[in-house]
């Protein structure tokens, strides 16, 4: 605890013009950071004790050591598939004859049929018939007159 209360006491020092080192200059004795070098051009160099610069490159390889999560729409690490979430779909939605699905943890993609419109089976609600089932009074799945 005494050498993080000392750390805190010298940082503060060093900023402060009573201890000799004016929060203007670099820090290191030279010239203001704006004044002119001596041949009149800034070389553009960061003083010797500034931060290094930030590194675009360092928080994109922040964000690819992430862990994959299954589920967020990404196809990422050891993912097969990522349909954007952690079920598992057993058929396509109404109208769509077939489609491709991800299962709950990302490792499989399933081919997986869904009820239309002519399927032979009628399905409540939309349809009021199927024509495979009752071609001569059914018409779009829908009871019309024989």
């Amino acid at each position: 605890m005494r050498v993080a209360l000392l750390a805190v006491a010298l940082a503060a020092a060093a900023c402060n013009p009573v201890f000799g080192l004016d929060p203007v200059s670099r820090g290191d004795g030279g010239a203001p950071a704006d004044a002119a070098t001596t041949d009149g051009a800034d070389d553009g160099a960061a003083p010797p004790d500034a931060p290094p610069a930030p590194d675009a490159r360092a928080s994109d390889a922040a964000v690819d050591a992430r862990a994959p999560v299954c589920g967020d729409g990404l196809m990422e690490g050891a993912e097969v598939c990522d349909d954007g979430n952690t079920a598992t779909e057993f058929d396509c939605a109404y109208g769509v004859p077939t489609c491709r699905a991800c299962n709950f943890n990302c490792t499989a993609e399933q081919v997986l049929t869904g009820p239309f419109c002519g399927d032979g089976t009628v399905q409540t609600p939309p349809e009021e018939c199927d024509e495979l089932t009752i071609p001569s009074c059914c018409l779009q799945c829908m009871i019309i007159p024989c």
